[in-house]
């Protein structure tokens, strides 16, 4: 079960409201073999989340509030935030760059408080989430709350042993490489919520990231 004590910050009534689902999320998805990607955490979440929040109502003119696929950079409508560029296969933040997605944003359109990322995989993507978590935790991006969920999914039983050890690893270098390619551009006061699930048919596990020592727990 992920500990509702997990993380000790204080939050608005939105952003409980997020990682609350997120927990939710955390605590029931199953296993539905490689049909699953994604996408399916996508819209589970917005169908959930407006259930709990009135966001997206497209034919009415009330201000939309959930904004999927949110682009930190785009002339169009004037959003001027962080900009990156892909060298050598690694996503840097670059003045010269285009524009990072964020799966979805939430709060004004112009400058949302909240950025939420996704992964869903057979294993641990390192280079996409390094990248998730430059945008959550880049100071040119608006947010007031970072949140990264990260679903493994295992065909068979979770790791053990040697594998634990090597993915426990993988999962600490990863939030360690973001911050070296962001080279000190992170907000101090910006609150961070990433959660990690391992889940096979039958077990399930969660880290989740303690901001003030900078690592990985499991809980």
């Amino acid at each position: 079960m992920v500990s509702k004590d997990a993380v000790l910050m204080i939050l608005t009534d939105a952003e409980n409201t997020v990682i609350e689902l997120i927990k939710e999320t955390a605590e029931n998805l199953h296993y539905h073999g490689k049909m699953l990607n994604e996408r399916y955490l996508h819209h589970y979440f917005s169908y959930k989340l407006q259930e709990k929040l009135t966001a997206i109502d497209i034919t009415s003119q009330a201000s939309i509030k959930i904004h999927p696929e949110w682009p930190t950079s785009k002339k169009s409508t004037k959003i001027n935030y962080g900009k990156y560029k892909k060298i050598n296969k690694r996503y840097i933040p670059h003045k010269n760059g285009t524009a990072g997605f964020i799966d979805f944003a939430i709060g004004d359109y112009n400058k949302p408080d909240i950025g939420i990322e996704f992964s869903l995989k057979n294993g641990w993507s390192y280079e996409e989430i390094v990248y998730d978590f430059i945008k959550l935790m880049d100071t040119d991006n608006p947010f007031k709350l970072g949140v990264s969920y990260n679903a493994i999914l295992r065909e068979k039983e979770i790791v053990s042993k040697k594998r634990l050890d090597e993915l426990q690893n993988r999962i600490e270098n990863t939030v360690k490489k973001a911050k070296k390619r962001l080279n000190g551009n992170i907000d101090p006061n910006r609150k961070l919520y990433f959660l990690i699930s391992e889940i096979s048919r039958e077990e399930r596990r969660h880290w989740l990231y303690d901001q003030k020592r900078e690592v990985f727990l499991l809980i």
